[in-house]
């Protein structure tokens, strides 16, 4: 249970101070080498100008010295700058290495640690209780039990951790049952899948994660705290925090395990989440934290919806090869999302995954009909953001019976040796998302060759 991780969050907390301590003794003999040589030259620093500010060790230089650079000899500076530079490589040694600037800044892929794919064996799924009636309204309620019934469904299955206000705490435990495990957290949102870790491993029984920086789909939404979900969820279960140099969702990637990641470019190759980022300079960093060796790039739609158009709600990996993908009802619909569907179908069917094999599509119809009383212009009727458990798939049903049916036939037909489930979520649908959204998997630590550990 997760209850028994609270000793491991102690000793992750410990650690860090550790950390700190050492960080401010290097901090100050860095210092202390640096600022006699520069004080030499006019005092432009003294001992009492550094100090601790917000956890890191910073040094304060004045605004300005009497002693101004014009009055300062040829000599004089050319010494001061001799005994810095043997300064800064005294303070090198001691921390064991060459200069900050030529070392390589270690990444998850250069060390071992890549994001597996959904259909691998989970310790558990991570979950979120709707939080705010500012972010939702009139539909709280509903959106509540839509997130209670996925809990209770996936616990069947695997055990479900739910974060949960303190003052809601009690409410969330009530609704979802015995069976899911509540931890007191504060959230904004539901949204696990965006703003939660996406898990690591490394092939050998480690666990890590990486933090993607959530900044509500381009400061979209209020995400104040749904912003720390992703490091207080590592901090509690006391695994390693990867920290991403990109700002992205967990909806807006899918892997399938062995090195291909797939992505829109509509939700990260844009100005609300990683300005000035080339297509280039964002792809080798997504596949240096993710762990992967080829990408490939949908075009998707900027600002139809609130997440830029995410990837798990328009293709996602199967097996080898293979892509479900998403594409409207209507064969010759010729709306915005109809258009970008087949767009998308189209490059997937040629582009190749990083063993270079041809991407082999199924098609995934959305649902004929949506439920009396939704809003058509909101509510995703879609089928491929299913979730994957132990055991199960989770699929959503929208009432039209024979989209709901064929939904049904092809999930069976993908995953024959588990059991499809179909759950009623028109609250969570009508609010833009769906079953995938609203979970984040939490692997189990394997060995290479898939033995449990």
């Amino acid at each position: 249970m997760l209850r028994l991780a609270r000793q491991n969050e102690c000793r992750g907390y410990r650690r860090i101070r550790e950390y700190r301590l050492v960080a401010y003794v290097f901090g100050t003999l860095r210092f202390l080498a640096l600022s006699w040589p520069m004080a030499a030259m006019g005092g432009l620093a003294s001992p009492s100008d550094a100090g601790w500010n917000g956890g890191a060790w910073q040094m304060n230089f004045p605004v300005a010295h009497p002693r101004t650079a014009d009055q300062l000899s040829r000599r004089t500076v050319l010494g001061g700058v001799a005994v810095a530079v043997a300064g800064t490589a005294a303070s090198g040694l001691l921390r064991g290495s060459a200069s900050p600037a030529r070392r390589a800044r270690p990444t998850p892929c250069s060390e071992g640690w890549y994001a597996p794919d959904d259909n691998v064996r989970h310790e558990r799924t991570w979950m979120a209780w709707p939080a705010r009636r500012d972010i939702w309204g009139s539909m709280l309620p509903g959106v509540r039990d839509d997130v209670a019934r996925v809990a209770r469904a996936i616990a069947v299955f695997e055990p479900v951790v739910m974060v949960a206000r303190p003052d809601q705490a009690r409410d969330a435990a009530r609704a979802c049952g015995k069976g899911v495990e509540i931890v007191e957290l504060v959230n904004d949102d539901l949204w696990m899948r965006d703003m939660g870790p996406v898990f690591l491993v490394d092939g050998h029984g480690g666990l890590a994660g990486l933090d993607m920086n959530f900044n509500g789909w381009g400061n979209k939404q209020v995400h104040v705290h749904d912003a720390k979900i992703a490091r207080e969820v590592l901090a509690l279960l006391g695994v390693r925090r990867f920290v991403a140099p990109f700002v992205s969702e967990g909806g807006a990637l899918v892997v399938d395990g062995h090195g291909t990641v797939m992505a829109t470019e509509s939700s990260i190759i844009n100005p609300n989440r990683n300005p000035g980022q080339s297509k280039a300079q964002l792809t080798r960093e997504i596949l240096s934290y993710l762990g992967g060796k080829k990408m490939v790039w949908v075009p998707g739609l900027r600002g139809q919806d609130i997440t830029d158009d995410h990837i798990d709600g328009l293709a996602r990996f199967v097996r080898g090869a293979e892509v479900v993908i998403d594409q409207p009802a209507d064969p010759h619909a010729t709306d915005v999302w109809a258009v970008s569907e087949r767009q998308a179908l189209r490059v997937l069917r040629h582009s190749t995954d990083a063993a270079g094999q041809r991407l082999r599509c199924l098609i995934s119809r959305e649902s004929q009909t949506i439920p009396p009383h939704e809003n058509p212009n909101l509510f995703v009727n879609v089928y491929v953001n299913w979730y994957i458990c132990n055991g199960a798939v989770l699929v959503p049903k929208f009432g039209d019976p024979h989209s709901d049916g064929a939904a049904r036939e092809l999930v069976h037909r993908l995953y024959p040796d588990r059991d499809v489930i179909q759950l009623t979520i028109n609250n969570l649908s009508e609010g833009g998302g769906g079953i995938h959204c609203v979970t984040q998997q939490q692997p189990a630590a394997q060995r290479e060759g898939g033995g449990l550990i």
